[in-house]
């Protein structure tokens, strides 16, 4: 997976990206597997999903709205931008997406490649870069 800063913020594009792992505590886990890399994304606010031409309203704080996520199992994912607004989506092979909104109050989500970097939407919506230092 390959970070690029953009004038709006941010995109990762995937050779081969798969959602190979669904987490569900106090918020959303889903574990981002490429052909080099991996990552792990938790969403903490609530989020739209649109696949088959539906949009679902998920609330990570509310698992019985989770179910259309599990669909996302073995998905095909394409991009990834990180808006500088605080703004988040993921789009999959298949046309569909997922977006976060910043929240005024809590961390809305956090993008993170071990040993890369990890980009994080504080609340109010700004999003922080942080990257690993190679030594």
């Amino acid at each position: 997976m390959n970070l690029e800063a953009t004038e709006r913020g941010w995109h990762a594009n995937f050779s081969d990206g798969t959602v190979g792992l669904i987490q569900v505590d106090f918020r959303l886990g889903l574990l981002l597997s490429d052909v080099d890399d991996s990552a792990q994304l938790y969403i903490e606010t609530p989020f739209r999903l649109v696949t088959n031409g539906r949009e679902h309203a998920l609330r990570p704080q509310n698992a019985e709205t989770l179910s259309p996520i599990l669909g996302l199992f073995g998905a095909k994912v394409s991009s990834i931008y990180a808006y500088k607004s605080g703004q988040f989506k993921m789009e999959f092979g298949d046309g569909g997406y997922l977006e976060v909104d910043p929240d005024d109050a809590y961390e809305a989500w956090q993008l993170a490649c071990p040993g890369k970097f990890m980009l994080a939407c504080s609340p109010g919506g700004s999003v922080s870069l942080f990257v690993e230092e190679k030594s």
